[in-house]
């Protein structure tokens, strides 16, 4: 997983393929700002950060 052991994160190159980064608010382990520091290395757009109260990752 990205950002999951506090390291540098690497720039995600997705070569104008879109991405969206889908993230629950309240998850422990992959938290909400380390989908943030991921989302920020995504290169290229189009891309989407999105945050979802109560949702699992079921």
């Amino acid at each position: 997983m990205i950002g999951q052991g506090g390291g540098i994160i690497p720039a995600i190159k997705n070569d104008d393929i879109s991405l969206a980064l889908v993230q629950r608010i309240q998850y422990i382990i992959a938290t909400p700002s380390n989908a943030q520091v991921t989302y920020g290395g995504i290169q290229d757009p189009p891309k989407a950060f999105i945050s979802i109260l109560g949702a699992n990752h079921y």
